[in-house]
């Protein structure tokens, strides 16, 4: 499929050259659009995030039969782990200690370390992009999102 995708590019760009250019222009110009609209709302998320509004949610909703996701036993203790975390950062109150929030986030991260081993390592980069997703919206509902920077390391 990809090589007839390259053959045509080529052809185009040696026969049709500045259409093709200008589509190829107008298709960045739209991905860059939905990019930043995309990112807009997620920052505009976080800064409304509450406790009650992820326990509401289904972490990782979009892992859902999709053989590209981890196995199903995988993704339910991924979520299990995700609502522990909410409530456990939920009890330290509306103004957490830094240093509170952080061990939670570490061990969560731990937890997904340990999941990923018990799996055969099956976390690979969208699932992990996506783990830190959700552990960066815990360190914004607990007002200390500095903490989201740390979460990646």
């Amino acid at each position: 499929m990809s090589a007839n995708f390259s053959a045509e590019g080529e052809w185009r760009w040696h026969n049709d050259r500045d259409a093709f250019v200008a589509e190829m222009e107008q298709f960045q110009r739209e991905r860059e659009a939905q990019w930043a609209a995309e990112s807009e709302r997620y920052h505009k998320r976080l800064k409304s995030l509450t406790w009650e509004q992820l326990l509401a949610e289904t972490p990782f909703a979009g892992w859902d039969d999709d053989p590209a996701f981890p196995p199903r036993e995988l993704v339910a203790a991924a979520r299990e782990r995700i609502r522990a975390a909410v409530m456990e950062l939920q009890s330290l109150g509306p103004k957490p200690k830094k240093a509170a929030v952080r061990a939670v986030l570490k061990a969560c991260v731990q937890s997904f370390n340990d999941m990923d081993a018990a799996f055969g390592a099956v976390i690979e980069t969208t699932v992990r992009d996506h783990i830190c997703e959700a552990l960066e919206e815990l360190a914004f509902a607990a007002k200390h999102k500095s903490l989201a920077e740390e979460i990646g390391e």
